[in-house]
């Protein structure tokens, strides 16, 4: 029952951001609006890091493109405010690995399909969005106070990069 349930929220689930997604490339498209796709998971091989995972930066080319690489390793990034708020990134948002993410997490199936750095057979659909794949260590989710401290950071780090390179209204 369990594996049934998994695979039809699976499919439901990858089916609705297709949905989504091609409906944003369309827009993108049309207006320019801007659009990213998070696709979050939880991790216990850094537990103290949150990885960041776009195959070294290329599921967020048309954003890179757009804005530089201050938008994915900027302040007003979603990493960068993470790292300013005093969490652990990986990889770091400086130096010269700065490009260099984990091998096990550098932007799965999710990111490389919805971003159209990938092709598969049963491609659907022509428009594009960027995507960003995150992995939260397990000590941003062992407790309920770690669970709240990191998901307001997250959520503002959203509003702060929403603000600053997708055009979100100021809120």
């Amino acid at each position: 029952y369990l594996t049934e349930l998994k695979t039809r929220f699976s499919s439901d689930n990858h089916k609705n951001k297709e949905e989504t997604t091609s409906k944003e490339g369309e827009e993108h498209n049309k207006q320019k609006c801007r659009c990213l796709l998070l696709d979050i998971h939880g991790q216990s091989t850094l537990k103290d890091h949150t990885m960041r995972g776009t195959q070294n930066g290329k599921t967020v080319k048309s954003l890179i493109e757009k804005h530089g690489e201050e938008s994915l390793l900027g302040e007003n990034s979603l990493f960068g405010y993470l790292q300013n708020h005093h969490f652990n990134i990986y990889p770091g948002n400086e130096g010269p690995n700065k490009w260099d993410e984990h091998k096990e997490y550098n932007g799965g199936w999710t990111v490389c399909y919805y971003s159209g750095i990938r092709k598969w057979e049963e491609w659907t659909f022509d428009s594009f969005v960027d995507c960003i794949q995150m992995e939260i260590g397990f000590d941003f989710r062992k407790d309920d106070e770690s669970i709240i401290a990191f998901s307001k950071a997250l959520g503002d780090s959203i509003l702060v990069f929403g603000k600053h390179y997708l055009n979100l209204p100021q809120y």
